[in-house]
C-alpha cells in the first residue's frame, strides 16, 4: 500500500501546493449594538430648529429662540467670550429679548422670519450685568417682519453695538446716550424697507444697504451705497450720505448738519434757518428749497 502512495501520490514539498478555496458560508447573525459615538455640539453654541428629533440634548438644542436666548445668559457671555444662536430655517413668532454678546445667525437670509418685535436694552434687565462692559450684537442672515428696538441709555459706561448683516429689516428705532456716541448701530448689506430707520443720539453707520426712509436725531450717522427710498430728516446732530442714491425729500433742521458726496440726490433738499449742508460731486441735478 506504501508503494502503491507514493507511485501514484508522490509526496508533495510543503508550499509548492496551490491552494484550494472552498465556498463561502453564509452570513452570520448580527452582532451587539456597539457604544454610541462621541456627539459634536460646539462649544457656547445653541440651536434652534421647528423640530429635533427624539433624544437630542434639550440644553442645547430648543424650537423657539426665547428658551435659546435664556439659556444663553445663563452661559454669561461677553465681548471676549460669547455666544452663538444658530437658527434653522422657519418662522419664529415670539417676541425677542436680546442678550449681549448672545449673537444670531441662520445660513441664508431667505430661511429665517422672525415675526414678533424684537427688543435691546443694554446694561438694564437681563443685561444689566454687563452695564458697566462692552456689549456687543451679531445678526446675520435672519429677515425681521416686525420692528426692533434698542433703548442704551440705561448703561452705565463702555460701549454698545448692534451689528446687522444680511438681514430683512421691518424697521429699527434705536436710542442712545446723549453726547457720547458710544452707542453703536451698524447695517450692512441689508434690506430695510418694512419700516424707518430712526437714529436718536445714535453712533450709526449703513453700508450698501435699501433704507425705506430715514430719520436723524442727534449723534452722527454715515451712509455709503445702495439707496434711500423714502424721506431723510435731520432733526439734530449729522448725517453723511455717500455714493447712494436718494430718491425722496431730505429736510435738514435748526443746528444740524447734512453733507454727500458723490450721491444721486433726486428730490429736493430743505434746508431750514440756522441748518448746515455740504454737497458735493452730485450724480444729478438737485432741487434746492431754503
Amino acid at each position: 500500500m506504501d508503494l502503491i502512495r507514493r507511485r501514484w501520490f508522490p509526496a508533495v514539498p510543503p508550499g509548492s501546493g496551490s491552494p484550494v478555496s472552498g465556498g463561502g458560508g453564509g452570513r452570520g447573525r448580527q452582532g451587539p449594538a456597539g457604544a454610541p459615538g462621541p456627539g459634536f455640539e460646539p462649544a457656547r453654541t445653541l440651536f434652534v430648529a421647528q423640530s429635533w428629533p427624539a433624544g437630542v440634548n434639550p440644553a442645547v438644542f430648543f424650537t423657539s429662540i426665547p428658551p435659546a436666548l435664556t439659556a444663553a445668559a445663563a452661559l454669561t457671555p461677553t465681548i471676549s467670550d460669547p455666544v452663538l444662536v444658530v437658527v434653522f430655517p422657519g418662522t419664529y413668532a415670539d417676541p425677542l429679548t436680546l442678550v449681549s454678546n448672545v449673537h444670531i445667525a441662520s445660513f441664508s437670509r431667505r430661511d429665517v422670519l422672525i415675526s414678533g418685535a424684537t427688543t435691546w436694552a443694554p446694561g438694564a434687565g437681563v443685561n444689566a450685568p454687563q452695564t458697566a462692559a462692552n456689549e456687543f450684537i451679531g445678526v446675520v442672515h435672519i429677515n425681521f417682519s416686525a420692528p426692533i428696538s434698542v433703548d442704551a441709555t440705561a448703561k452705565a459706561a463702555d460701549l454698545s453695538t448692534l451689528e446687522l448683516r444680511d438681514c430683512g429689516v421691518s424697521g429699527l428705532t434705536h436710542l442712545a446716550r446723549p453726547a457720547l456716541l458710544a452707542d453703536r448701530a451698524q447695517i450692512f448689506d441689508s434690506i430695510c424697507f418694512g419700516g424707518p430707520i430712526s437714529f436718536d443720539e445714535t453712533n450709526g453707520n449703513i453700508y450698501h444697504s435699501f433704507v425705506l426712509d430715514l430719520t436723524v436725531d442727534g449723534g452722527a450717522t454715515t451712509m455709503q451705497g445702495h439707496q434711500v427710498f423714502g424721506p431723510v430728516s435731520v432733526l439734530a446732530g449729522t448725517l453723511n450720505i455717500d455714493q447712494a442714491d436718494v430718491v425722496a425729500p431730505i429736510t435738514v433742521s435748526a443746528g444740524a448738519f447734512f453733507s454727500s458726496t458723490g450721491s444721486l440726490l433726486a428730490s429736493t433738499i430743505t434746508s431750514l434757518a440756522g441748518a448746515s449742508v455740504d454737497i458735493r460731486r452730485l450724480r444729478q441735478d438737485r432741487i434746492w428749497s431754503a
